[in-house]
């Protein structure tokens, strides 16, 4: 079912003097608060919902982490890019630095969370991007809490549609919680 969306704490920001875990519990933000991995990523068109697109291929993956002191990161790569020709960071050609930009997208900056409306608005703002006409914007998302047996999910998406594939699409992006990897040991 749906969680956290019956508390009413206000407009959240990266300066909020409240230490996470001395909020409650069931508040949206502490819910919010951790590591997750993409789910799905799909985009329906807006007049026909059936229509549906996948903008990084079915298989898509990702990571979205927001922190206590209000900072957010979201990486999301499309499986399959081929390895650069040289094994330089730097010296990628003009093909291998397309397929960069074809198959990853990533930013992050400081995430604002609104609980006060009916329908709980996570605002993110983007001071670094992949896309840089997302540069210094922010971008407003609503936000789904369920649980499905043990494990928690998230899916959030814009207010209303915005243009991908060249039309006009509603991107929906479900993400389920990245359990404490523990940090004990690198695993390597």
């Amino acid at each position: 079912g749906n969680i956290g969306t019956a508390t009413s704490k206000g407009l959240y920001d990266h300066n909020h003097s409240k230490n996470p875990s001395e909020e409650q519990e069931s508040s949206l933000r502490s819910q919010l608060i951790g590591a997750w991995e993409l789910v799905k990523y799909s985009a329906p068109k807006e007049q026909d919902r059936s229509n549906n697109a996948y903008p990084m291929g079915k298989d898509a993956q990702g990571i979205i982490i927001y922190t206590p002191d209000g900072y957010m990161s979201v990486q999301i790569q499309k499986p399959g890019q081929p390895k650069f020709q040289f094994d330089d960071l730097n010296a990628g050609t003009e093909e291998d630095l397309r397929a960069v930009g074809e198959h990853y997208l990533a930013y992050t900056g400081p995430f604002y969370l609104d609980e006060s409306g009916e329908v709980p608005i996570l605002q993110h703002h983007m001071t670094n991007c992949t896309f840089p006409n997302w540069l210094g914007k922010s971008q407003r998302r609503t936000v789904v809490f369920t649980e499905e047996g043990a494990e928690k999910y998230i899916t959030l998406g814009p207010e209303s549609a915005v243009m991908i594939l060249g039309e006009m699409r509603i991107p929906q992006l479900k993400w389920r919680r990245l359990r404490n990897n523990q940090a004990l040991r690198s695993g390597l």
